[in-house]
Formats: structure tokens, sequence, C-alpha cells
């Protein structure tokens, strides 16, 4: 734990793993808790196709264009 691991093949499959928690999801956003602070990620068509199916991991399908990261940790 404590360190996110990103997988992104072409810009329609991203894996992320040690995610927490959703915080939230749409087509165009889907912001998570991760114990390095806050990803989000934003796009188009985005869906999670898995969501903790092992050790936190998240997959999202979708056109991404932008990934960020909020390292303070906190989801408020």
């Amino acid at each position: 734990m404590g360190q996110n691991k990103l997988t992104l093949i072409g810009r329609r499959k991203l894996t992320v793993e040690d995610v927490n928690e959703i915080i939230s999801y749409d087509d165009e956003l889907i912001e998570l808790y991760t114990p390095l602070g806050n990803l989000r990620i934003k796009g188009e068509e985005l869906q999670v196709d898995e969501a903790f199916s092992v050790n936190g991991t998240v997959e999202i399908e979708g056109k991404k264009y932008e990934l960020s990261k909020n390292s303070n940790g906190s989801n408020g």
C-alpha cells in the first residue's frame, strides 16, 4: 500500500491500483481517493469497468485527456 500503479493502454483503457474509494464518477470525470492523494481522470465516454477486483484495482474505459493528482491525500 501507499504506491499507485497506473497502466494506460492507448487512450481507451486505464488500470489504477491501490485505490481506496471512488469519490465521484460520470462520463467526463472520475475522481479516485488513494493513499497518495486524489487522482482525477478527465475524458469522454468514461466508464468504470471493474472496481476493487484485486488490491484496490479500478479499470476505466473511455478516451482519457487529462490525469491529475492532488498529493495532500484529502478527499474533501
